[in-house]
């Protein structure tokens, strides 16, 4: 094997010298910075690297075994305690500090780096999509493993024990933390509730990857957001002869069901919606008293989702008005839940942390894939604008969600390589590299006219430039601020002056006048950040405290 990697690494140094920009599938390009390339480049050459890299394929046939043990613990929707807790107890035999479950039933331990580096957290989902009853037992036939689960994330959580397996028999140091673990409620209804309670509750992380799912060159880094509804319609009921002139549940949906099918969405970004599930009534001859339906709604852009989302509301609610006005009545209600909130997000292509797997899969001697967006627990800290990305376990699988569910392990154990290379990278090595991965930007209080102000993301420090929400201001300042979707540009009207802020660019429109900001106006979690050079262009007085880690703006 050492030989063999050898020859890889050689071939691979090749590749990036002659031809930094690497053609994607799509016919874009890809250009790597020579930060990362050069960091891979030591890793790549890196004996003790060769080493855990040669472990993790020697490995294989046990991370194999924990696969199939793992797949046999059902772990349905919001019950997967078990599974949890068999996790929890692999992450202490593996001697993992600070290991616990946390209240929303995430496993979790670190392995802690020299102090002086980042905080990168790695997790496989515990959760799989399969009802309770559900016979998980693995068969195997011709070298391809069948049952429930045996994939999707079953192979995620033993790739991620089969990486620490690594760090730990090789005794390498980084320079930053990283925190394994299983998260809980990745699939359907479960709305990312462990990744949410994790970003929740921990304010330190500082980049996140998610081991979900098999396959090791593609690298998913954007995210499809989606909203989910529970609409309930009620009414009196009543036989369909005797009680003939009430309003029906099942006729209100109906309306509904008809109007919502008449949405038109844009083809880019990409958006859609579907009636899922319909259920009511109880009998032919009865007027429905009840009947619901469950609804996905889906957009690889927050804004679009949230206008798709708008029209069905309305929708919703105008049914009610029709079914009552149809029969002269006020019977019909309606109830609406919202039962799933994935938000959308997106990133540069260029982060380390996306440079980091691409480069990962290039040391492997393998060509590296950038993927559309998805739903993954990415998402979550994709929309906080936390740097995060979703790599497979390795090997190949289909039938996902089925209970025909099947994995094939040929070359698995690359899945595993790719992770632990990714990983070294970001992380750093103590005296070989210094980490990609930054540290979270510092955040700042902000005060105006005397205020104390908590915007839902306040400013920060990106290098020596504080970013600051731009809303958050302009609305306390007594301005007006207007997304304008079609351009993708904040307009700020502001004491006579008027301000355009295309998103994502360094250029921007002060009463007519292109002024070049120090770096690019962004958005994180939904809202735009711009530096605060843009103030002083505007004669906004502000002063940054120190000591009080304070932005004061009058």
């Amino acid at each position: 094997m050492k030989r063999k990697f050898s020859l890889i690494v050689t071939w691979v140094l090749v590749i990036m010298l002659l031809v930094p920009h690497i053609g994607l599938a799509q016919g874009e390009t890809y250009t790597i910075s020579e930060k990362t390339r050069k960091a891979y480049e030591i890793l790549s050459k890196d004996v003790n690297i060769q080493k855990g890299l040669d472990f993790i394929e020697a490995d294989d046939e046990n991370t194999l075994k924990e696969q199939i043990e793992i797949c046999e613990i059902p772990a349905p929707p919001f019950k997967e305690e078990v599974r949890a807790e068999d996790y929890m107890k692999r992450l202490e035999e593996l001697g993992l500090q600070d290991i616990k479950m946390d209240s929303e039933g995430n496993v979790f331990g670190i392995r802690r780096g020299t102090g002086d580096g980042p905080k990168l957290l790695v997790t496989a989902h515990l959760d799989t999509v399969f009802p309770e009853d559900t016979d998980v037992t693995v068969r195997e036939k011709d070298g391809i493993y069948y049952a429930p689960g045996i994939a999707d994330d079953s192979r995620g959580l033993a790739a991620l024990l089969s990486v620490v397996r690594a760090f730990n028999e090789l005794g390498i140091q980084t320079v930053g933390d990283i925190v394994f673990g299983g998260d809980v409620g990745e699939e359907g209804l479960g709305d990312l509730r462990g990744v949410k309670a994790l970003f929740r509750d921990n304010k330190d992380f500082d980049g996140y990857i998610s081991i979900d799912g098999t396959g090791h060159t593609s690298v998913t880094y954007l995210a499809t957001g989606s909203h989910r509804y529970k609409i309930t319609y009620n009414g009196p009921g009543g036989h369909s002869f005797g009680a003939f002139g009430l309003p029906s549940a099942i006729h209100a949906l109906g309306r509904a069901i008809s109007k919502i099918g008449d949405i038109v969405t844009p083809k880019e970004p990409r958006t859609t919606f579907t009636v899922g599930t319909v259920e009511g009534g109880t009998s032919v001859n009865s007027i429905a008293g009840e009947a619901k339906m469950l609804v996905d709604m889906r957009s690889n852009d927050e804004n679009e989702l949230l206008k798709v989302e708008a029209k069905f509301l309305e929708i919703v609610k105008q049914a009610v008005v029709e079914e009552n006005e149809r029969w002269e009545s006020d019977e019909i209600t309606v109830d609406i839940k919202l039962v799933g909130d994935r938000p959308a997000g997106s990133q540069s292509s260029n982060l380390p942390i996306v440079e980091a797997a691409w480069m990962s899969t290039r040391v492997m001697g393998q060509e590296p894939r950038l993927s559309g967006p998805s739903s993954t627990d990415s998402n979550l800290p994709i929309s906080l604008g936390i740097p995060a990305i979703t790599i497979g376990g390795g090997g190949k699988s289909g039938n996902g969600h089925a209970v025909t569910e099947w994995y094939d392990p040929t070359d698995a154990y690359m899945g595993p390589q790719k992770i632990f290379l990714t990983i070294l990278g970001l992380v750093g090595v103590d005296e070989i590299t210094e980490p990609l991965l930054q540290k979270k930007a510092e955040v700042i209080n902000l005060e105006i006219n005397g205020e104390i102000i908590k915007p839902l993301v306040p400013p920060y420090k990106e290098g020596d430039i504080i970013m600051i929400p731009l809303r958050a201001v302009f609305d306390e300042l007594g301005g007006s601020v207007e997304y304008l979707a079609d351009s993708k540009t904040a307009k700020i009207d502001y004491q006579n002056q008027t301000l355009l802020v295309p998103i994502g660019e360094e250029k921007v429109n002060l009463n007519d006048q292109v002024i070049t900001l120090p770096i690019n106006s962004k958005l994180v979690n939904n809202r735009t950040m711009i530096p605060i050079d843009i103030l002083t262009d505007m004669g906004i007085n502000n002063v940054y405290d120190v000591s009080l880690k304070t932005l004061i703006i009058n």
